[in-house]
């Protein structure tokens, strides 16, 4: 009997991570039957602030799907140094590309803060396409969509005002969000990193979208209050 809590309560955990990815983004839009197939072969892994998921270079374990926390995707400068891209919110899912190419992570995954992670092995992802090819038309839909979101986000570096790319980035961050009216979890170094922008200028334009009462601005966190507002202004 004292053995059996412990693995009761990790299924339970896993469960409501599966329930967390059917709320928004790729999985949510697969049918139940594809849903099933990939929760059997489902586990849950957590990580602590600053850990990393995986690294450029490294191959692809699987594939991951964020429950709980947020992810910053770091790519590699000529320099050496990391930069942020994208700042991921729960529904968002990664790994596809690499594994199914069978080439390295282009850029690296670390937990912005305590991170759940719902994980399918290589190995069974591997398995179920043998036994059904039809699923890897599945895993094109996710990568169809995560290069439509990198598209966006060199679109909105090529906004030619600075208040236009804050504002384009903003409305793609609420758009790739699990739910909306939720606070954007990102602090302004990192957009300003995002936008290759300078703080002081960064802040410049956050500072005007707060006084037009269009965000609100908290620590480490960015609400949008007026959407059309901030369509309008990527719109101009």
């Amino acid at each position: 009997m004292m053995k059996s809590a412990p693995m009761t309560a990790k299924i339970s955990e896993l469960d409501a991570a599966l329930s967390v990815m059917e709320q928004s983004g790729w999985y949510a839009d697969r049918s139940e039957e594809v849903k099933g197939i990939l929760a059997k072969e489902a586990q849950l892994r957590s990580y602590g602030k600053r850990e990393n998921v995986f690294l450029a270079g490294d191959p692809s374990a699987g594939l991951y799907g964020l429950a709980e926390g947020s992810l910053q995707l770091m790519v590699d400068r000529s320099d050496g140094d990391q930069v942020v891209m994208h700042r991921a919110e729960p529904g968002f899912w990664i790994g596809d590309l690499a594994l199914f190419a069978n080439k390295g992570h282009q850029l690296s995954a670390w937990a912005a803060n305590h991170v759940k992670m719902v994980f399918v092995p290589a190995s069974a992802l591997w398995r179920l396409t043998e036994e059904d090819p039809k699923l890897l038309l599945e895993f094109y839909e996710l990568t169809y969509a995560n290069v439509q979101s990198l598209f966006k986000v060199y679109g909105s570096l090529s906004r030619e005002s600075a208040l236009q790319r804050v504002a384009s980035r903003l409305i793609l961050q609420s758009e790739l969000k699990a739910s909306d009216g939720d606070w954007l979890h990102i602090s302004q170094n990192e957009l300003a990193e995002m936008l290759n922008h300078s703080l002081p200028t960064l802040q410049r334009s956050l500072r005007h979208l707060a006084d037009s009462k269009i965000i609100e601005l908290g620590y480490g966190k960015i609400k949008i209050l007026d959407s059309d507002a901030l369509t309008r202004i990527n719109d101009a």
